[in-house]
């Protein structure tokens, strides 16, 4: 009995030199130099550096929750856009009797704006003739989204109607007239 003890003792102990053996020159002196720094430290430092890692470990959780939360904010928001577009070509073929409604912007024409974003760059998305997405920089590098090109205030009220019950609760009407936005078109 005593012979297998020794034996297990002997294997245990090679098994764990063996693998202490494995570790470079570089590896041991590192070891090395780091339980002088470890043994040099005072005890209320050490307490320090761990409660800071700790506090920075919870921040960069936090920040990667507002990562996540940001990124279902815009997967919704490209949703509601893409939605929204749907709808006003189908409002726009409607009007049109199966023509999409003119890009003529001379006279009082009304837009309903969905939005208007300083970090958010959807240009890629706007002013082209297929989609009735539009932009425009305003001071401070702040971009406005406004969605379709309606005649009459009427049919822009409905459609902007039709935008909060899909979600975009802040949408509102603007006006312009020979392409220049003018305030004073909406109430």
């Amino acid at each position: 009995m005593k012979k297998i003890i020794f034996l297990l003792c002997f294997a245990l102990l090679a098994g764990w030199s063996v693998q202490a053996q494995k570790l470079s020159k570089e590896e041991k002196k590192l070891a090395k130099e780091w339980k002088k720094r470890k043994k040099r430290t005072k005890p209320l430092d050490f307490k320090k550096l761990v409660d800071e890692k700790e506090a920075l470990s919870q921040r960069v959780g936090e920040i990667e929750a507002e990562r996540e939360e940001i990124n279902q904010q815009l997967t919704a928001k490209d949703n509601q856009l893409n939605s929204l577009r749907a709808r006003n070509t189908q409002l726009s073929r409607m009007e049109g009797k199966g023509q999409p409604v003119s890009t003529d912007e001379s006279g009082v024409i009304y837009k309903v704006q969905i939005g208007a974003y300083r970090e958010m760059d959807l240009t890629y998305q706007t002013n082209n003739e297929n989609t009735d997405l539009r932009s425009e920089e305003i001071d401070g590098g702040i971009k406005r989204y406004t969605l379709g090109r309606f005649r009459s205030l009427s049919d822009a009220e409905n459609f902007k109607a039709y935008a909060q019950k899909m979600g975009v609760l802040d949408a509102f009407i603007v006006g312009y007239r020979d392409g220049v936005r003018d305030d004073s078109l909406v109430n």
